[in-house]
This record gives C-alpha cells, sequence and structure tokens, in this order.
C-alpha cells in the first residue's frame, strides 16, 4: 500500500528499542511523507505511534498532513529523562488516530514535529474505512419504517 518514506531533516530507521510493531522505528526532527494508493471519496482511519525524544524535550507534537493540508495535530505526554538510563529505553509510546478522506489518488501523508522537538515514530497505517452495504441501509430503512408503522398502530389503540 505504501511506498517508502523521504523527507528533510534526519529519518533514522535503524534505532533498536522496543517498538509498538516489534520492529525498528523512526526518529524525526524533520518532515517525512510517503505517497498512498488511495481512493477518491473513500475514508480511511489513519493511526500510528509516536513518541517525544525525552533527551530533546520532554514532550514532543507532532503535525500531521494529509494531501498537504495540516489534518491534525497530536501532543504526546511529558515525561522527565533520566540521564543514568538508556535513551531508547525510555521511549513512551502513545497511539493517535484520526479519520481522513481521500480527495486523489495517490495521497500524500506527512509528519512533521512542531516547536523544535524531535519525536519517534511507529506502525503508521491508513486504513480504508468499509462503507455499509446496500443490503444492511435496506434492512435499516425497512426495520425504521417496520417501528414506524407499529408505534402508529399501538397509539392509535391506546387513544380509543
Amino acid at each position: 500500500m505504501a511506498s517508502p518514506w523521504s523527507g528533510f531533516g534526519e529519518l533514522d530507521t535503524g534505532w533498536w528499542g522496543k517498538a509498538p510493531d516489534g520492529g525498528n522505528f523512526a526518529h524525526l526532527d524533520g518532515y517525512i511523507f510517503q505517497s498512498l494508493t488511495t481512493v477518491p471519496g473513500q475514508s480511511y482511519q489513519l493511526s500510528f505511534f509516536s513518541a517525544a525524544d525525552l533527551f530533546v524535550s520532554p514532550s514532543a507534537t507532532v503535525s500531521v498532513t494529509w494531501a498537504g493540508q495540516i489534518v491534525a495535530s497530536f501532543a504526546t505526554v511529558p515525561h522527565d529523562y533520566d540521564p543514568m538510563q538508556n535513551r531508547t529505553g525510555q521511549i513512551m509510546w502513545e497511539k493517535f488516530s484520526t479519520t481522513v478522506v481521500a480527495e486523489t489518488s495517490p495521497t500524500i501523508l506527512g509528519f512533521s514535529p512542531l516547536n523544535g522537538t524531535q519525536f519517534y515514530l511507529d506502525n503508521v497505517e491508513a486504513i480504508p474505512i468499509p462503507e455499509p452495504e446496500s443490503s444492511v441501509l435496506f434492512l435499516f430503512g425497512a426495520a425504521c419504517i417496520f417501528v414506524t408503522v407499529r408505534l402508529r398502530r399501538v397509539m392509535v389503540s391506546v387513544t380509543l
């Protein structure tokens, strides 16, 4: 679904440590992006894990762009850095998510730090949100009509 990441600034993907997906993760201090194959009009659940680089700052604010527009900004919970512990051992991962709609295909997804912070990024997913099937909508409509007719009959018998 996704092409490789591109961007500006430091993009280290060889960091070892406890990543949410069990593998490597990215350490970022600049804008990164990738082109996603999307379907115009389709909604997507965008989710990812992020954490502040506590060596740099206690919290990080991450800006998320979709098709060149900022769609969300997320701030990690502040944590203290312990200089006596391993830097990557102090990563406090948090999951963030938002819903986006594709207007074109492909769509450019991007991440960047705000306020001069650095952050870690892992397990980025853009999952299509299934639209209700027409048969489900038909059944729901039929159920609404049935309930309305049933309530009218009950109301008529109560007033008589």
